[in-house]
């Protein structure tokens, strides 16, 4: 695996992240709740900043 695979595999953003990440559970912060806040466009702005991420 190369270094730059290896990263992209690491900084991903995926919606599971929300449900065991400390920075999410500690503040007993969902998905819906997450989501809500963002009005609704949570999974396309992760994967906007996924795609970046990964160019």
């Amino acid at each position: 695996m190369s270094p730059f695979t290896h990263l992209i595999e690491n900084l991903l953003i995926e919606k599971e992240d929300v449900d065991y990440l400390p920075i999410f559970t500690r503040e007993g912060t969902s998905w819906g709740k997450l989501n809500k806040v963002f009005g609704g466009e949570l999974e396309t702005i992760i994967h906007k900043i996924n795609e970046a991420i990964a160019a």
